[in-house]
């Protein structure tokens, strides 16, 4: 914004106004200075506060996102280490589940051996019971 005034010299050095450019021209009356002046507006200067406010806003938005997925990940990543250690309690309990397994078929493998002899012996029984049962008839004739 452009403002053309004139204004005491005394009162220039003691302005607290932002200027951005000054053109001075000097006129018959040395006390007075006319100043042609780009002043920053306050309007502008709030606008460009709010705006950086605003990125300010953004970045500590973003920042706190990153710091949230970053924590995910370190939870997910002691929960992974959870879940392994799980896993191999129970891939232990497992194992000892199929040594157990393995043996009692070991086992039920000799019961049947087992059985099959005393399958065989009844069968060889029954063989030779037919054979008396035919003596015994023979004798008793």
């Amino acid at each position: 914004m452009f403002l053309k005034s004139e204004v005491p010299v005394c009162s220039l050095i003691h302005s607290k106004k932002k200027v951005n450019k000054i053109k001075i021209k000097i006129f018959q009356n040395p006390k007075f200075i006319s100043l042609t002046m780009s002043i920053a507006s306050r309007d502008h200067a709030k606008q460009l506060f709010n705006e950086s406010k605003r990125r300010l806003a953004d970045r500590v938005g973003v920042n706190v996102n990153n710091t949230a997925s970053i924590a995910r990940q370190i939870v997910r990543g002691s929960k992974s280490s959870d879940i392994l250690m799980q896993s191999a309690k129970h891939l232990a309990q497992q194992e000892t589940a199929l040594e157990n397994s393995a043996s009692n078929l070991i086992k039920i493998q000799l019961i049947q051996q087992q059985l099959g002899y005393q399958h065989a012996a009844i069968r060889e029984g029954c063989h030779i019971l037919g054979n008396v049962r035919e003596a015994v008839s023979s004798m008793e004739r």
